[in-house]
Parts: structure tokens; sequence; C-alpha cells
């Protein structure tokens, strides 16, 4: 990135890009965040059945 300023149009464009980045990057890590959590839900049920085996048993 150079040190002369931005015109109006150009600070839009990249202002935009940046967004759009942004947006995508927060969308991988929401999904990133749910396929942990689903993975989070089934370790724990997999715990619980592990745990009640060994009190029936």
């Amino acid at each position: 990135m150079s040190d002369t300023p931005l015109d109006d149009e150009s600070y839009r464009k990249q202002l935009l890009e940046l967004s759009e980045q942004h947006a995508k990057e927060r969308s991988e890590l929401a999904g990133k965040i749910s396929r942990l959590q689903q993975e989070n839900f089934r370790l724990k049920n997999l715990l619980g059945l592990l745990a009640s085996d060994d009190v029936g048993g």
C-alpha cells in the first residue's frame, strides 16, 4: 500500500473489499464454531454414555 492519500472512490472500493473479506472470514469462523460445537456435543454425549455404563456395571 502506498503512502499517497486515497481519493474517495479508491477509499470506498478498498473499504468495500475489506468489508467483503471480513464477512467471508466471519462466515468461515461461524462454520468452524458450529462444527466444534457439534463435536463437543457428540463427545459430551459419548462421555455421558461411558459414565452411565460404568455406574450401571
